[in-house]
């Protein structure tokens, strides 16, 4: 039933929230329900039937059901979420005119929009699964540009291409929320490479990336990952500008707040 529904989403708007829930019911009966019906069935047998007995092979195949079920479900919330995010980013990049960008005034509305709906998600994540999420350290509410673009080093471009975005997703409120980051912000760095920049342009994704990187520091289980990916898509920027300069850190932090 949950591969059907998961093959179905996209097409009958089935809320994400119904597949964390049935991946915790899974996670749920593989880990007490199953053993526990087991033990009372074989107590019952051992009463009305000396002598019978029951291959311990039948429910381990249902346990690697429900195993396989729960991942489904995971996967999906994941995927669905990260993709709705992405998309929302690859139409705000692909659409816009960044040659004739006016100088920036905050975050595009976009942002919010992205944060919000990765976000939402989180909060339903945090209400059934364990979290790994760390407290952000004072370096993520910096401005994520304190060098020159021209610095992100080809160790930290080489580990940003291979972030392997599709991976099973973990039963964990930062594993998800790291999965979804992950298609999302790679469909980010991957449109930017599609578009030429003006100065303004350019100022503007700072902008938006700087913002991003402030909201989404508190969610997922790797700021490395979520900054890498940053990164990534403004240095993809700087080298597609045509007038190359970046704003201060604190007037972009001012921008920021204000906007």
């Amino acid at each position: 039933m949950v591969k059907k529904l998961a093959c179905l989403k996209t097409s009958n708007n089935i809320p994400f929230e119904l597949f964390l829930i049935l991946a915790k019911l899974c996670l749920e009966l593989q880990e007490n329900g199953v053993s526990t019906l087991h033990n009372h069935l074989l107590k019952l047998l051992e009463e009305a039937a000396p002598g019978l007995s029951i291959e311990n092979r039948d429910s381990n195949n249902v346990m690697v059901n429900l195993s396989t079920a729960a991942q489904t479900a995971l996967d999906s919330e994941v995927v669905f979420i990260g993709q709705t995010a992405a998309q929302m980013l690859r139409v705000s990049v692909l659409a816009r005119d960044w040659l004739r960008a006016p100088e920036p005034r905050g975050p595009r509305a976009v942002c919010r929009r992205v944060v919000e709906t990765l976000a939402s998600a989180d909060s339903a994540a945090s209400q059934l699964f364990p979290t790994s999420v760390k407290p952000s350290s004072d370096s993520s509410r910096r401005t994520i540009w304190s060098r020159a673009p021209s610095s992100f080093s080809p160790i930290n471009r080489i580990f940003s291409e291979r972030i392997e975005v599709f991976s099973p997703a973990g039963a964990d409120r930062g594993a998800l929320s790291n999965g979804a980051l992950k298609v999302a912000l790679k469909a980010l760095v991957e449109c930017v490479r599609l578009r030429t920049f003006s100065r303004h342009g350019l100022q503007q994704l700072q902008v938006d990336v700087h913002f991003l990187q402030q909201r989404l520091s508190c969610m997922g289980n790797d700021e490395r990952l979520l900054n890498a990916l940053l990164e990534d898509a403004l240095a993809s920027a700087q080298l597609r500008c045509v007038d190359p300069q970046l704003m201060e850190p604190s007037i972009v932090d001012i921008i920021c707040e204000r906007g």
